[in-house]
C-alpha cells in the first residue's frame, strides 16, 4: 500500500513538471535522455521517426519536444510546423551533431524553442529544458489572463448593451409588436399607430397618419363600416371584436381579427379608443387547407383499410384462379372463363393498388441501391433540371454503403432538393451533392422521429442561395405551405420527401441561414453486406425452390392455407401459425429447425416485427420475410428492419418463391 502510495505521489509531481517527447533514431541516445529526465521527475516517450513523432503528438498531450534534426524520414526542422498545428502550446528543441551559428538562427527562426548541440551537457540539457518549460508556462498564463481579460471585456460590453436595451424598450415596444396597433380619438382620426400598421397602410411614417381617418386609405365601403364601429366603442364604451375581410392598396384580401377597447384619461372618461389588428389571412388559409387535408386524410384511411382487405381477398381469388387454371387444358370451355376472372382479378389489383396511392401507401419497387450510382445516372437530368449559371459538384464517397429504396421516387427526392435550390439560386450558384458513410446514435438520432441507432448513408444535398428565416425553416415540412410566389408551389414537395424517408426508417435535417444557403442532410438506412439479398439464376430457370422448414404466420386463415400451399408447392417444409405467441410455442415443441419465417406485419396481440425479434432472439440465424396488405409505409410505422424483405398482398407464387429463396439464401452466405 505504502509503494502504492508512493507511485501515486510520484506520478503527480511527473504530472506536474511536465511531459516530453523525445525524437531520435539513435535508441542508445533516447534511452539515456528519457532515463535522466525520468529520474528528474519528467514523464517521457519517445519516436524513432518523424512519422512516429507525429502519431505520438496525435494521440498524447507533451509539453516539450526534444528533435534530433537528423531522422530517417524526415528533417527535424519539417516537424516543426505539424508540431505546431497539433500542439499549439508544445515547445519544440531541435538537438543536432552538426551546429552551426546559421543553422541554429535558422531553427529559432522556424519557431524551435532553443537549441541543443551533441555531444550535449546533460545539466545544460536539463537547464535548457526547465527555461523552455518556464517559458512555456508563462506564454499559456499570458494567454489565460489576456482571454479573461477579452471575456471581462465583453461581459462589460454586453451589460453596456443590455441597458442601452432597457433604455429603448419603452421607445421601441410598439414597433415590435407583429400585431397592428393604432390609437383614434373622439373624433375616430389616428393620433398614433405602431410599425405593423403603418406597413398595413402602405405608409412609411407616423406623420403620415396622424390627424387622418379610415376613409383617406380604405374603400368607402370599408371605412364607412370602421367609423360605424369606431363610433359604437367610443359613445357606448363597449368593446368589439371581430373578423373583417379588407382589400389593401395592392389588391389583395387580407383577413384581419379586430379587437377595438374604450381609452380613457385618468378621470375615466373616453377620450378615443385603442385598436389591435392582427393579419389572419395565412391562419385562416391553412384552416382552410387542414380541413381539405382532413378529409383527404379520411378518404385515404377509408381507401386503405377497404384496399389491405381487399388485398387479402384477392390474394386468394387470383392465385386459386390461376392453380386451376394452369391445371385446365387449354380446350376446356372453361378455360376461356377462368382466364376472365384472372384478368378481373389483375384489375381489381390495380384498383387496390390506386386506393394505396390515394392514402398515401402506394407500392414502391424497393430494391438495394448504391446511391452513387444512381446520383451519376441523374447527373445529365439534373443539369437540364438547374439553370445554366448553376454549377453541379458532386463528392461522392466511393465507399459509401447501400441502401433499399424505390429508385423512381430516391430519384424525385433529388429532383425535388434539386428544384428547390436553383430557385433559391436566381442570379446562379453552385449546388453541391455528397454522400457518406456515417453512424448515428441515440442522441444523433433523437430528432428523427421513426430512425433507430446504427448505420446510415448521408446523402447532403447544399446550394448557395438566399437561405431560409428561421420562421420559415421551421415550417417547411408542412403540407400546403410554400414561400413561392402565383401559385407556383403546392406546398407539398418537401412534405413528400419527409414523408419517404421517414417511411423507409430514416431521417432529414437542414442547416440554413437567410443569405447563407442551405444544406439538406438525408439520412438513409444503411445494409451491411451481408443484408444485401441477392440470388442470381437464369432467365430459364424455373421458380427457385426448395426443402427448409418454413414457419408461416397470417391472422387470416385463407392467407395462411393459400401461402402454406405455394410453400409446399415449392417442395418447402412448411408449419403455420395463426398468431404470434402460437408461433412462439410451435417453435419451442417442433423437433424441426426453423430455417424461415414468413410473417405478416399487422396482427391481433402480437404484431409481426414483435414476433421476429421473439423468434430471432433464440436463434439468430433464423431467415425472416414479411407480407403485408398495406402500403410500405408499415415499415417506418412497426419500425420493421429494412434489411428484411417484405411481400405486398396479393402476391403470386412466383414472386413468393423468388423472395423466400433470396432470403434464405443470404442467411445460409452469411
Amino acid at each position: 500500500m505504502r509503494a502504492d502510495r508512493s507511485s501515486i505521489k510520484r506520478k503527480a509531481e511527473m504530472d506536474q513538471k511536465g511531459a516530453i517527447l523525445i525524437v531520435d533514431d539513435d535508441a542508445s541516445s533516447c534511452a539515456t535522455l528519457a532515463r535522466i529526465l525520468i529520474s528528474k521527475g519528467y514523464q517521457t516517450d519517445t519516436a524513432a521517426t518523424g512519422h512516429q513523432a507525429l502519431e505520438k503528438v496525435e494521440g498524447q498531450s507533451f509539453n516539450v519536444a526534444l528533435v534530433d534534426i537528423r531522422l530517417p524520414d524526415v528533417d527535424g526542422t519539417d516537424l516543426l510546423g505539424p508540431f505546431r498545428e497539433r500542439q499549439p502550446d508544445m515547445a519544440v528543441v531541435l538537438v543536432t551533431a552538426y551546429a552551426s551559428i546559421q543553422s541554429a538562427v535558422q531553427a529559432l527562426n522556424q519557431g524551435a524553442a532553443a537549441y541543443i548541440v551533441k555531444p550535449m551537457d546533460m545539466d545544460g540539457m536539463l537547464a535548457t529544458v526547465r527555461q523552455v518549460l518556464d517559458r512555456q508556462r508563462l506564454v499559456v498564463e499570458n494567454r489565460r489572463l489576456y482571454e479573461e481579460i477579452q471575456r471581462e471585456l465583453a461581459e462589460r460590453k454586453r451589460a453596456q448593451e443590455a441597458l442601452a436595451r432597457e433604455g429603448n424598450l419603452l421607445r421601441t415596444l410598439m414597433d415590435s409588436l407583429p400585431d397592428s396597433v393604432f390609437v383614434k380619438d373622439r373624433e375616430c382620426r389616428f393620433i398614433a399607430a405602431n410599425a405593423a400598421q403603418l406597413r398595413l397602410l402602405g405608409l412609411q411614417a407616423q406623420e403620415q397618419l396622424i390627424g387622418r381617418m379610415d376613409a383617406d386609405f380604405l374603400p368607402a365601403e370599408t371605412a364607412e363600416k370602421r367609423l360605424v364601429e369606431d363610433q359604437y366603442v367610443i359613445h357606448s364604451g363597449q368593446p368589439i371584436l371581430e373578423q373583417e375581410r379588407v382589400t389593401d392598396r395592392k389588391g389583395s384580401v387580407r383577413w384581419l381579427l379586430v379587437t377595438k377597447v374604450p381609452l380613457r384619461d385618468s378621470q375615466g372618461r373616453i377620450v378615443g379608443l385603442v385598436g389591435v389588428s392582427r393579419d389572419v389571412t395565412q391562419h385562416k388559409s391553412l384552416q382552410d387547407q387542414l380541413r381539405q387535408a382532413e378529409k383527404i386524410e379520411a378518404i385515404g384511411r377509408l381507401a386503405g383499410g377497404i384496399a389491405h382487405d381487399f388485398n387479402n381477398h384477392l390474394m386468394v381469388i387470383n392465385n386459386e384462379a390461376r392453380f386451376i387454371l394452369d391445371d385446365l387444358d387449354p380446350d376446356s370451355p372453361l378455360h376461356e372463363g377462368l382466364a376472365a376472372i384472372c384478368q378481373a382479378g389483375e384489375s381489381a389489383a390495380e384498383l387496390t393498388s390506386k386506393l394505396m396511392s390515394l392514402s398515401r401507401s402506394e407500392r414502391r419497387e424497393t430494391r438495394v441501391l448504391n446511391l452513387n450510382q444512381v446520383l451519376e445516372g441523374m447527373s445529365t437530368m439534373l443539369r437540364r433540371v438547374i439553370a445554366e449559371d448553376v454549377n453541379l459538384v458532386m463528392r461522392l464517397d466511393q465507399h459509401v454503403g447501400k441502401v433499399r429504396a424505390d429508385p423512381v421516387e430516391f430519384e424525385r427526392i433529388v429532383v425535388n432538393l434539386a428544384v428547390n435550390a436553383r430557385d433559391a439560386m436566381p442570379t446562379g450558384g453552385t449546388l453541391t451533392l455528397e454522400t457518406a458513410n456515417v453512424e448515428l446514435d441515440e442522441a444523433g438520432v433523437k430528432a428523427f422521429p421513426v430512425a433507430s441507432p446504427g448505420p446510415f448513408v448521408l446523402l447532403a444535398i447544399t446550394d448557395t442561395g438566399s437561405g431560409m428565416t428561421p420562421e420559415v425553416r421551421e415550417r417547411i415540412f408542412e403540407p400546403f405551405f410554400t414561400t413561392k410566389k402565383g401559385g407556383a408551389g403546392t406546398g407539398l414537395g418537401l412534405a413528400t420527401v419527409y414523408r419517404v424517408v421517414s417511411e423507409a426508417g430514416g431521417g432529414i435535417a437542414v442547416d440554413t441561414e437567410p443569405g447563407q444557403g442551405t444544406t439538406f442532410r438525408i439520412y438513409w438506412p444503411r445494409l451491411e453486406e451481408r443484408q444485401e439479398r441477392r440470388h442470381p439464376r437464369s432467365p430459364a430457370e424455373a421458380l427457385p425452390q426448395g426443402s427448409e422448414t418454413v414457419l408461416v404466420v397470417d391472422d387470416e386463415d385463407y392467407v395462411r392455407s393459400l401461402a402454406v400451399r405455394m410453400l409446399r408447392g415449392l417442395g418447402y417444409n412448411v408449419l403455420a401459425a395463426s398468431t404470434g405467441p402460437e408461433a412462439i410455442q410451435l417453435c419451442k415443441t417442433s423437433d424441426q429447425r426453423i430455417d424461415l419465417l414468413l410473417t405478416d406485419v399487422v396482427m391481433p396481440g402480437m404484431n409481426g416485427r414483435e414476433v421476429v425479434d421473439a423468434l430471432s432472439s433464440a436463434d439468430p440465424d433464423l431467415g425472416v420475410v414479411y407480407m403485408t396488405g398495406y402500403g410500405l409505409q408499415i415499415i417506418g410505422k412497426a419500425g420493421l428492419d429494412p434489411s428484411h424483405p417484405l411481400v405486398q398482398k396479393p402476391f403470386t407464387t412466383e414472386k413468393l418463391a423468388a423472395t423466400v429463396r433470396e432470403a434464405l439464401d443470404a442467411v445460409a452466405t452469411e
